[in-house]
């Protein structure tokens, strides 16, 4: 038994590629040790800024080892031939075995196949780990410039300790060679340090400045940030992304409190955190007297002589100058609004193109307008004010502020709409029209946000769908994915009555209707399984009849899910199934009938067809209602008529016409039912 060390030192790895990459170099030693029945009681991955490596505890190989099976003559061979497979394997005759096979019985002699040493097993598996190493951006390093690593690799470390004893793994990547070595934080404790153990090499480590778990330094920056935010009487900006990107960004981190400049406070705080955030990684912090962002926590990389003081006047300085910039900008902004109004950004779209296909963010505009006058009509809106919104919403793009923090388009607008004298209806919608942006952003609520925020996208969508750009693959650089699940989100979330159809209809592009979509119904049943529907019956609603009951689809789904788990839904399920394989056969016109159902039916037809009739009438008013219990009792009064039907009549009669009735009460039996589900695409275990 033994513990491996694998650590490989390279310049700075990107902070968002960490965890990642530790995840990989796991889950790659997991699976080299499978491969060569190497079993570890621990294997824990580890990355820096600076090393990505694993550490395992109790290594040990399969004691037992393999066997292999070779086989010899027949057993009615010469003896020449027998004694000459003993004398070439240097075994004896008491040590052959007779098997049996399809083409006879031979002797086979089994031997154990010798343990390859676990240092040699470990040379190749390290070798195999950085060979098979993938990363999403990487670059061509080593001495003959082959090996792909995220940044250039400055040295490996692969040690094998057993009891006392420390063993070199002879590790040799393109000119690289492995050592026993390694070194503490890069700037604190550059000097390269020798350890008699795991443990040792862990302890020594965090002596010279280096915490190997992303972890440990997240706990770090959260107790020492606490502490200090406490005693100061600021309370942290909840940043969770900004907290675990900076946790990739120093080996070990110590936060170091500072204070806005009071010239800077007048800006809008959301520019004043976006500068810190974007361009200096601060974490704000909100001054519990006033509740205004008034300070930051930097994190640093060093400790120094001074605690940190003048490590702090360099980046107050740094903050100062990117301050002093945003504050230039949105009192430029802001003249030109006192002088001209907003207007005049949204004439300045007429210079910004929006695609070299589809004209100016100008032209954009008066298109999202268009569709969102009519889209109010649906709400009952307005239609001046929603015009007026529409031609606000992308005027920021163009001011001096959105131009240095792209970030802030759509909030800047928002509180340049307030400065300019617009209602807080307007300015609430040009800040909410590009929600939700992610899938754990909140859809926007209010009615004008929630038409021009549809509007918005359906533009987006139809406009690029009309140039024949689509998401192909995992591929979508326009993120046209989102757009599309932005609408579907919106609509559901807020249980609005609009139908994508009658959507894209209102755009001015034109695009393959159905395309489109088809393309939305993925989304669709994406949306719905992401949120733990079953799929099959998720697939049974979204592509059934019943687009314009989109908002109504979780609900539909949810107890189409229960419903057949009953003995009627059970029933249903299988005559559905029972009708689609008849039809399946079918081929003839239903039209081609000469006679009324009235003039050749009989009981159980009459009772059918006007049990069809009232389903019908029953599903679109639960429907309509958003009531599914009259849906399903609608259903139900199909169960006993359609029984009775499959059992008592011949549906595939010899009479033409007859047969052609019953053919039609299967199609309109399967039609009814597809305005709620398409039943046949229901899996049941």
């Amino acid at each position: 038994m033994g513990d491996f060390i694998l650590e490989l030192y390279s310049e700075e790895i990107p902070a968002k590629m960490q965890l990642p990459a530790r995840d990989q170099i796991e889950r790659l030693i997991n699976k080299n040790f499978e491969k060569v029945n190497v079993k570890a009681e621990i294997v824990t991955g580890f990355v820096t800024p600076m090393r990505l490596g694993v550490i395992t505890k109790n290594l040990n190989q399969d004691e037992k080892g393999k066997t292999e099976e070779i086989r010899g003559p027949r057993v009615e061979a010469p003896d020449t031939a027998i004694k000459g497979f003993l004398k070439k394997n240097n075994v004896k005759e008491s040590q052959l075995k007779i098997k049996k096979t399809e083409k006879g019985d031979f002797f086979v002699y089994e031997r154990e196949i010798a343990m390859t040493p676990l240092l040699e097993i470990l040379q190749r598996i390290c070798k195999d780990v950085i060979s098979e190493f993938s990363w999403p951006k990487s670059m061509v390093w080593g001495s003959d410039y082959s090996l792909r690593w995220v940044r250039p690799l400055r040295s490996i470390l692969a040690v094998l300790f057993i009891e006392n004893e420390r063993f070199l793994i002879p590790v040799k990547v393109r000119g690289l060679k492995s050592d026993v070595l390694t070194r503490g934080h890069s700037f604190m404790s550059p000097e390269k340090f020798k350890f008699n153990s795991v443990d040792e090499y862990q302890n020594e480590l965090i002596s010279r400045f280096v915490i190997l778990q992303p972890q440990d330094r997240q706990k770090r920056i959260s107790e020492i940030s606490n502490r200090v935010v406490k005693k100061e009487g600021f309370k942290i900006v909840k940043d969770l992304p900004l907290f675990s990107e900076i946790t990739g960004l120093s080996e070990f981190p110590t936060p170091i409190l500072g204070e806005i400049p009071k010239t800077y406070l007048d800006l809008p705080e959301e520019v004043i955190i976006t500068a810190m955030r974007e361009h200096q990684k601060f974490i704000s912090l909100r001054k519990e007297e006033t509740g205004r962002v008034e300070g930051f926590l930097l994190i640093s990389n060093v400790l120094t002589p001074d605690k940190q003081k003048s490590l702090l006047r360099g980046n107050i300085n740094v903050l100062n100058a990117r301050l002093a910039d945003a504050l230039f900008f949105y009192n430029n902004d802001k003249n030109k609004i006192d002088k001209y109004g907003m207007n005049c950004f949204y004439e300045e779209l007429k210079k910004v193109r929006f695609h070299e296909k589809l004209g100016s963010q100008y032209d954009r505009v008066n298109r999202i307008s268009e569709i969102a006058v009519e889209i109010a009509k649906f709400f009952g809106e307005d239609s001046k004010l929603v015009s007026k919104a529409a031609t606000l919403i992308k005027a920021d793009l163009v001011s001096e502020m959105v131009t240095e923090f792209p970030v802030l388009q759509g909030l800047m607008g928002s509180k340049y709409s307030i400065l300019d004298g617009y209602p807080i209806e307007i300015a609430n919608a040009i800040r909410e029209h590009y929600s939700p942006i992610g899938p754990n952003d909140s859809v926007p609520t209010n009615n004008l946000s929630i038409i021009l925020a549809i509007s918005e996208k359906l533009e987006y969508l139809t406009a690029f769908w009309s140039i024949g750009i689509k998401p192909t693959g995992s591929k979508d650089p326009f993120a046209l994915r989102r757009a599309s699940l932005g609408i579907i989100r919106i609509i559901i979330e807020n249980r609005l009555k609009l139908n994508l159809g009658d959507l894209i209809s209102l755009s001015m592009h034109k695009v393959d209707k159905d395309d489109l979509l088809s393309f939305f119904r993925e989304r669709v049943v994406n949306y719905l399984v992401d949120k733990g529907y079953e799929k099959s019956v998720t697939l049974s609603v979204v592509y059934a009849d019943n687009l314009e009951s989109l908002y109504f689809f979780p609900t539909l789904v949810e107890n189409i899910e229960n419903y057949i788990t009953s003995s009627e839904g059970a029933r249903i399920l299988a005559m559905n199934k029972r009708a689609s394989n008849i039809l399946n056969g079918f081929t003839d016109n239903i039209n081609n009938s000469k006679k009324t159902l009235s003039e050749v039916g009989v009981k159980e037809d009459f009772e059918l067809l006007q049990a069809l009739r009232k389903t019908e009438k029953e599903i679109e008013n639960g429907l309509r209602n958003e009531n599914f219990d009259q849906i399903i009792q609608g259903v139900s009064l199909l169960v006993i008529p359609l029984n009775n039907f499959f059992e008592k009549v011949q549906i595939n009669c010899q009479d033409q016409d007859l047969r052609l009735n019953r053919y039609k009460f299967l199609i309109d039996l399967q039609r009814i039912l597809k305005r709620i589900s398409i039943f046949s695409h229901i899996e049941v275990n």
